[in-house]
Parts: structure tokens; sequence; C-alpha cells
């Protein structure tokens, strides 16, 4: 993979997915930087959906509303609570058969909320646009598509089942008396939600689907909505595995890229076609082409925090972590203002505004800025921790406290962490895991070799469908952990020979995980391997090591720093300090001097 340029910007899912499986150098003093105000500001916020406890809410007897409460949504489509036109959410328009306008405001809004993954206020809207104007199928179509299968939500459960085709069936009634292409998007939603029966062939549905909406561009090539969804359709073929591990294309991957490239050349500011292109590209071994999608997303739709958040999927992977930390700044605000003004409970605020401040963790990290990480990952877990035990999978940014002092070598600071709730298995694991790394870098053996086991009966003990979020199973996560926790004692231990090959097992586990922003580990374990090299004093192998990491990484500060310091180990003093600018200015915000023991 190519090195990444530098970019400057303007500022402004419950269901598993098929499972994929030399000597210490002296410290670097860099000047301190404050945590950003903001941040606290924002942080004052976070907790803010985790006060409603989603099992404190009743079930609809509407199978829409049976559907979204069932599928981690809180308030459900046709629940009492009021709904609204929201500011910034995007400027979207497809015109439906309506005389009423505000029917077809809420439409709009509804289409707006979709393209930004917004499912369950999306469905709200939708439905007030079928309440507003109870002849309308387009609605119908709309609220069909916004409770049903999504990227991030794929499974299909008997209230999803039932409230989809319910959906689509009202929909087809009231299809006659709408235009021919809207009689062409209902006939097309009604492949993918063909049956009220959970257990029928979707993917069977989704191919359907596909098909007919491929047949509906060719019938209305300028309804560059209709392309756009159909790019959604081919992108539901195949969720998070468009790409290969090796960055090449899957089947079918390339025709959604010139789908959404021939929107994106007739419509530079199409707000879905922005999004899902990021979605599309991210994992090729070119996403740069993505970062005029990613520059108009900071500004598209302000109100829509997970559109604002999205710049973040690229920017990470081009090294530029301040614009992905701020972006998920104004993200992470724009989903408090929205709750606020909502009170939306659920799938939104629970995994898609932590997806904000997770990002905002992760990116810090790579600063050097330690206090502001861990402020943001303990941000993740309150606003999480009343969600876990009904939605599983958020246990993965349970854990993310203990990454980022994992990340920072902060090993009296994990020691001292409390232990997770016992029913958290993949929590308590990882908290096993941590320790575990903690007392061997203390020279703590027995007490190392002590929470190993007790990881090991953890991870034992875990639920064989358990999540580490939505890509990746908890055992693939752990077993990543199972290696880097033997390396440690192996070093622990002072068996020098066998650690780099150790970590290259590591290494090897970490590269099977399925691709994921941010990264489902907390730091590239090919740095830890090559570290290992570097104070074996095989620092021409730990040369090319730290290179082929920072191609996949740029810009990553720890990584600069051991390249630095392998290139001074081999007397290329020349060479270094071409390397030792980029490493300054990459860590020129930490609050953390780096040594060669950290890395």
């Amino acid at each position: 993979m190519k090195r990444r340029p530098l970019v400057l910007v303007a500022l402004v899912g419950p269901h598993a997915l098929p499972p994929r499986s030399p000597r210490p150098s002296p410290p670097i003093e860099l000047a301190p930087t404050p945590i950003l105000a903001l941040g606290l500001v924002l942080l004052m916020g976070w907790a803010l959906a985790a006060c409603r406890s989603p099992g404190g809410e009743t079930v609809a007897a509407d199978p829409a509303a049976r559907a979204s409460s069932g599928h981690g949504s809180g308030h459900a489509p046709g629940a009492p609570r009021g709904v609204e036109l929201l500011p910034g959410v995007g400027d979207v328009h497809l015109p439906i058969t309506t005389d009423d306008e505000l029917a077809q405001a809420y439409f709009d809004q509804g289409l707006a909320l979709l393209y930004g993954f917004n499912h369950d206020e999306a469905a709200r809207s939708f439905r007030r646009a079928a309440e507003l104007d109870p002849d309308a199928a387009m609605p119908w179509w709309g609220l069909a598509l916004a409770i049903g299968p999504n990227y991030n939500d794929t499974g299909v459960d008997a209230a999803r089942a039932e409230a989809t085709h319910e959906a689509v069936e009202t929909a087809l009634a009231r299809a006659p008396r709408a235009s021919e292409r809207e009689q062409a998007y209902v006939q097309a939603i009604s492949k993918r939600y063909a049956s009220p029966d959970p257990a029928s062939d979707w993917l069977a549905f989704h191919h359907d689907y596909s098909a007919a909406m491929r047949e509906l561009v060719q019938r209305y090539p300028d309804d560059l909505d209709a392309a756009t969804l159909f790019a959604e359709s081919l992108m539901m073929l195949r969720p998070w595995q468009l790409w290969t591990a090796a960055g090449e294309p899957a089947p079918g991957t390339l025709e959604l890229v010139a789908v959404l490239e021939d929107v994106l050349r007739r419509d530079p500011r199409h707000l879905g076609a922005n999004h899902f292109y990021i979605h599309t590209v991210e994992a090729s071994k070119n996403l740069e082409r993505a970062i005029p999608s990613a520059e108009r997303l900071t500004t598209l739709a302000p109100g829509a925090g997970h559109l604002v958040h999205m710049p973040g999927h690229i920017f990470l992977q081009t090294g530029d972590y301040d614009v992905a930390a701020e972006t998920n700044v104004a993200a992470a605000e724009a989903d408090r203002r929205f709750v606020e003004r909502t009170g939306a409970t659920g799938m939104y605020p629970l995994m898609y505004w932590t997806h904000n401040i997770h990002f905002i963790a992760y990116a810090r990290m790579q600063q050097g800025r330690y206090d502001e990480a861990l402020e943001a990952a303990r941000g993740m877990v309150r606003n999480v921790e009343r969600g876990v035990s009904e939605m599983q999978m958020l246990e993965g940014f349970v854990t993310y406290p203990l990454s980022v002092m994992l990340a920072f070598r902060k090993h009296e600071a994990i020691l001292a962490e409390p232990a997770p709730d016992p029913d958290w298995k993949l929590a308590v694991a990882f908290h096993h895991y941590a320790r575990g790394v903690a007392h061997a870098a203390r020279g703590e053996l027995d007490r190392a070799v002590a929470e190993r086991d007790r990881f090991a009966a953890a991870v034992g003990a875990l639920p064989k469908d358990a999540r580490f979020l939505i890509n990746n199973a908890a055992t693939d996560f752990l077993a990543v952990a199972a290696a880097v926790l033997e390396t440690e004692l192996a070093t622990a231990r002072g068996e020098n020979e066998k650690v780099p090959g150790l970590w290259r097992v590591a290494a090897e586990r970490q590269a099977l995980l399925q691709y994921d922003e941010p990264p489902p580990w907390y730091e590239p374990i090919a740095g830890r391997e090559a570290a290992a090299l570097l104070r074996a004093d095989r620092s021409r192998e730990a040369e090319a090591l730290f290179r082929r990491a920072l191609d996949v990484k740029p810009r990553d500060g720890r990584l600069l720093f051991g390249l630095w310091q392998s290139l001074l180990a081999q007397g290329r003093r020349a060479d270094a300090a071409l390397v030792e600018r980029p490493f300054r200015a990459a860590w020129n915000s930490s609050t953390e001097p780096l040594r060669l023991d950290d890395l």
C-alpha cells in the first residue's frame, strides 16, 4: 500500500455478521498539550443515551415497532414520542406522489436519515409521512427499507421479517395510485422482503432485490437515488467483505465502485453516494480516492452525526489523526444534540454515537495524547454499559480503557483498574489478559501466569456467538490477545531468541481479523516484532519491518520512532535525520515521551 499524502480539510450494527473468520534509548521529551476544552464538554454528554435503559420500554403491538425494538432501537416507529423535521440532516429530495407538502418533507427526511444510517429515526419519519398521506405508497417503501437488514445490522428475526413484509404489502396495496417509477421502487423492495418467515433464504432475496434495482436504474438512468440504492443493494450482498485481506475486490465490488463513481460525477454532493463510497473503498488498496467524499461529508449534513464522522474512516488510514479526531468530536456533538432533542435510545446512540467516541480515543492514542484517549475510552464505557446485557457486541467498547493503557504501557494503571461485570465474558477475558501483560512487564511471572490461566478460563466461558463489536468473532480477537500474552511471558523469562518469532505469530493472528475502523487491535503488532529485532541487534531486519508497517499505517508516531532508532543503530545518521522530522511532526502534541522499550 502506498504512502498516503497529508490532507487538510475544513472542519465544521446488534446482529452478528458472517464471521471471518540494542539498548533502551533515552526518552524523547516533547511538550505536553492540554486536553481540548471541547472534548471535555462533549464527555459531559456521553452518558445521555445510557441513562435510558433499553429494557425499560414497552414493546409496541405494531409489527414495525416490534422489529425496531427487537433490534436494539429503543423508541420504535409509531412509539409515542413526537417526530419533527430535524436541522442539518442533509439536502435530499425524491419526489413522490402526494399532495401533502409536509408528507413529502418527512419522506425526504427519512431518506436523508437512511443515507446517514440513522435507521430508527428514518423509520419514524417515513411513518409520519404515511400518517400525513395515508394513500401514499412510498412512505411504506421507505419504512420497509429502514426497518430491514442494513450494512451494520444484517440479522433477521421473526419481528423484523414480519414487519418488513407487512410494510411492503401495504406499499403494494397503494402502488397503483403512484407513478410508474414509484411502482418500480415498490416492486423492487418486495423482492427483498418476499416472506414473513425469518428462516427464508434472505441472501437470495437480497440478490433478487439487487437485480430489480439494476433494472430500475436502466429504466430511469437519471434517477441518482435509484443508482445509489442499487449500490446499497450490492453492498448488502457482501457486507464488510467487499475486498480481500490483500485489498483485492470481491465479486461485484468493481461494479459497485463504478455505480457510485458515476453518481458522484453527476452529483458530487449526493449524500448517500458519498457515504457509501467511503464504505465501498475504505478497505481497498487505493482508499485515497475517497478523500473528496470525506472532505465533502465534513459539511454536507452537520446535524447527521454518522455522516460527519465518516471522514474518519479515511483520515485514520491516511495518518491524518488530528483531522480524524476533530471530525469525530464534531460528530459526537451532533449526536449528543440529536439524542438530547429526540430522546432516541437503542442502536443509534449505543453503537453509532459510541463509534464516534471510539474514533476520538484511537486517534488520540496515535498522537500520544494519553489523557484524552483514556477519557474518551471511559466515555465509551459510560455510553454503553446499560446496554451490554442486551447487545453483547457492545463489550468491545468496554475493553477500550485497558486498550489505551496497554498502548501506553501504563502497567500500574492496568493493575488498579476494577474488574468488569462478571457477566461480560469478553471484557472479563480481556481484563485478565491486560493484567497478565502488566505483571509480565513488571517481572512478576507467577502472577502473570496466574492471569494467563484466568484468561484461558474466561475465553472458554465465552458464548460461541460472542462478537467483538460487529465485524469480528470474540474468539478471533482474543486469539490475538493469547499470542501477545505468551510473547510477553517469554520476554519476561528472558527467552530473547524466541521473542521475535512469537511476535510474528501474534502479528499473523492480528492479520486474520476482519477489517474494521478503528482497527480492532490497539496497535500494529508488526511494530512489536520490529522492536524485538532491534533490541536483538538485528537493526536491518527491524528497519525493513518498520517500513512495511508504515506502508499500512502511515505517520504512526511509534513506528516512525522505531524506524528512526533502527537507522541510528546502523550508523545511518543522514537517513535517520530524514525520519526524525516526520516522527517529531507525528508526536508533536504528545504528552508521553517515547523509548524503544515502549514499542
